[in-house]
């Protein structure tokens, strides 16, 4: 399933790939704003998710409240929907650890140098 398709299927707006959510990220950090868009886009995600994983649930039995109309087949498109969605998000966590390790890195590697250099 492409990015593309989770996002009509949960019905967000946001641009979800990675270098989309990097830099709105950067952006709203630089405005000082309270919560960060990526947690804004994963609440609106979740509320859609769980708004559909109920409404396409199997119906309840006779005599109780509850279920849905009972479209499997739309459930685990929604199911797929969100797991695609995770998944670059966890791209986006990779890449950020990747960076920072990296900046850690060349950091330790300038210390070394200068202590080598030391008499």
């Amino acid at each position: 399933m492409t990015l593309d398709e989770a996002k009509l299927i949960l019905n967000l707006k946001q641009d979800l790939s990675a270098a989309g959510l990097a830099s709105a990220a950067s952006a709203s950090a630089a405005g000082g704003e309270g919560k960060s868009i990526l947690d804004q886009v994963r609440e609106a995600m979740v509320k859609n998710y769980d708004h559909l994983f109920a409404t396409n649930a199997p119906p309840a039995p006779k005599g109780q409240k509850g279920g849905g109309a009972g479209s499997f087949y739309i459930q685990s498109k929604v199911v797929r929907a969100r797991e695609r969605i995770e998944a670059e998000w966890g791209l986006l966590d990779a890449g950020k650890k990747a960076e920072a390790g990296a900046t850690e890195g060349s950091a330790t590697e300038g210390k070394v140098d200068q202590a080598n250099k030391a008499p």
